[in-house]
């Protein structure tokens, strides 16, 4: 839709899929999927990091009560890579917890000192859940280690 100054902001629908932006359109339909698919992301409380983060950004956090359903939201909106540590005051976080990026799979960044090392391109944005049993290579763990037992989160285990 194209919108604009008045009478333009009243403007049907375009209904020819030809001209809509395909691209634009796959990322809300992936929005979509990562909300239905995350407790947290509907039913979660908020908590706004806007105090720790820099530039033309936001963050923030979307939690439950049950281990494992937070997840860290970063938005750049900005025209500059964002790159700074972000302070993030949950208790929910496990320490040296990896979290993957929702939006980009293979991207992930470890939870340490009570922050999160951020580098998200300009107009970009990062959704991260915690990523138990993700083990860096070389380490020495098991592969089957995990943050999250299920004697832990009981009923909500996966």
């Amino acid at each position: 839709m194209e919108g604009g100054g008045d009478p333009h902001n009243r403007r049907t629908m375009q209904w020819d899929e030809a001209i809509w932006d395909q691209a634009t359109l796959r990322l809300y339909k992936k929005l979509i999927e990562i909300q239905r698919s995350r407790r947290e992301l509907r039913d979660g409380r908020l908590l706004l990091l806007s105090e720790y983060i820099d530039g033309d950004a936001l963050a923030f956090v979307r939690f439950t009560d049950v281990p494992n359903q937070e997840a860290l939201v970063v938005v750049n909106k900005g025209r500059q890579r964002l790159q700074q540590r972000l302070l993030v005051p949950h208790s929910h976080f496990e320490p040296r917890l990896w979290f993957r990026n929702l939006l980009a799979p293979e991207e992930r960044v470890q939870f340490l000192m009570a922050s999160f090392q951020l580098d998200l391109p300009p107009e970009s944005a990062a959704i991260y859940v915690p990523d138990d049993g993700y083990i860096m290579p070389n380490d020495s763990r098991e592969s089957t280690y995990a943050f999250f037992k299920p004697r832990i989160l009981g009923a909500n285990w996966p």
